[in-house]
């Protein structure tokens, strides 16, 4: 780059070079129906930035109904493994969600967050999954292309939407 010394004329290629990667990721990540918003998007969800601050994830992929990232919700997370007891309060909580109106959010693991988010979405409330497992994976079940194509479904990540996913312990 005439002009420019080298130190920053290297720095100004590479960004130019992944932006170009970048921008052909997400052209092939939107024709799998994968949306894509930054922290500099103005629909970026705006809880994470006032829960998160600086912690804020850079970048949110998703499927499914964007607008239920503004709309209040009720989180439900829990254990792996569950009793006959915490599934009915994880399914009571939901159930209550959804009569006040509101999105049941959840991390969509197996145990209390799976049993909240069927309950929401058989009781045809709204259901937000924030997941930390592959995106991609998740929208090849059909289960879940149920979900996404019933209206009131939004999935979520800040990992890489082909990235996978393993519980600790």
């Amino acid at each position: 780059l005439a002009g420019v010394d080298g130190d920053l004329a290297t720095r100004v290629a590479t960004l130019v070079r992944d932006g170009a990667s970048a921008t052909l990721e997400v052209d092939e990540l939107r024709q799998r129906g994968i949306w894509t918003v930054t922290i500099a998007d103005q629909d970026y969800p705006r809880a994470l930035l006032d829960r998160l601050e600086h912690n804020a994830p850079p970048v949110v992929f998703g499927v499914g109904i964007r607008d239920l990232l503004r709309t209040p919700g009720v989180g439900v997370v829990g254990s792996r493994e569950i009793d006959e007891a915490g599934a009915k309060v994880a399914t009571a909580v939901a159930l209550e969600a959804v009569s006040m109106g509101r999105p049941v959010v959840s991390g969509g693991a197996r145990g209390v967050d799976q049993l909240a988010m069927n309950a929401a979405f058989g009781a045809n409330g709204s259901v937000v999954g924030v997941l930390a497992d592959s995106l991609i994976g998740r929208i090849r079940k059909p289960d879940v292309l149920q979900a996404l194509d019933s209206g009131n479904t939004c999935l979520i990540t800040q990992q890489a939407p082909s990235s996978g996913f393993s519980p600790a312990g």
